[in-house]
């Protein structure tokens, strides 16, 4: 996920059909014995490595290695694991279980002896803004793993068309969710302060 900087909002209007299944899923028939889903969470960090002895530089050598103006992002990705149980020619989920590895990607000043003080005060100024920001996307990330859990906990289907419908959940809500992570970044823009990301 991305630094923040505007990415503007798509249209709702065009993400209705997706919403509609959402919707269907999470006001399906109610079934009393939950699929107990269990979310599991693993956090990564990774560096890319940067030098130089002035902001221009820094901000130069962060840009070749992002290709773009980010600064740093977070990733997020799901699996899913589950059996099926027949229970009268309908199925529920069953043993479900949720894997999300959350993986952030930050800049590493590898030397900073050639720096003035006032660099390295802005640098980790700008390190620790980073790291709120992103803890933001992780959170969108976390809530979207419970959100797949509780849409899964509602499915009764017949057992021919269940399994089906469990794999199509993860990217259809990935989707819906992608849509939220860009808005967090649009209103980072208006809630945070940037002049804390720069280095000049």
């Amino acid at each position: 996920m991305a630094h923040p900087r505007d990415r503007g909002f798509r249209s709702w209007l065009s993400r209705g059909p997706l919403l509609i299944l959402i919707a269907v899923v999470l006001c399906g028939d109610f079934f009393p014995k939950p699929a107990l889903a269990r979310v599991i969470v693993e956090e990564k960090i990774e560096w890319h490595e940067v030098a130089g002895n002035t902001g221009n530089a820094l901000r130069a050598a962060i840009r070749r290695n992002m290709g773009d103006d980010r600064l740093a992002f977070t990733d997020g990705q799901m699996s899913l694991l589950y059996r099926l149980r027949n229970e009268g020619g309908h199925c529920r989920l069953h043993d479900v279980r949720i894997q999300l590895t959350i993986t952030y990607n930050y800049p590493k000043w590898t030397d900073q002896s050639g720096a003035s003080t006032a660099l390295r005060t802005r640098w980790q100024r700008m390190q620790t803004a980073l790291t709120q920001h992103e803890a933001g996307h992780a959170d969108l990330f976390l809530e979207q793993a419970h959100q797949l859990d509780m849409m899964l906990q509602t499915i009764r289907r017949p057992c021919a068309l269940i399994d089906a419908e469990a794999r199509q959940l993860p990217s259809l809500l990935a989707e819906e969710y992608q849509y939220r992570q860009e808005a967090y970044d649009v209103q980072a823009n208006v809630n945070e302060d940037m002049r804390i990301y720069e280095l000049y």
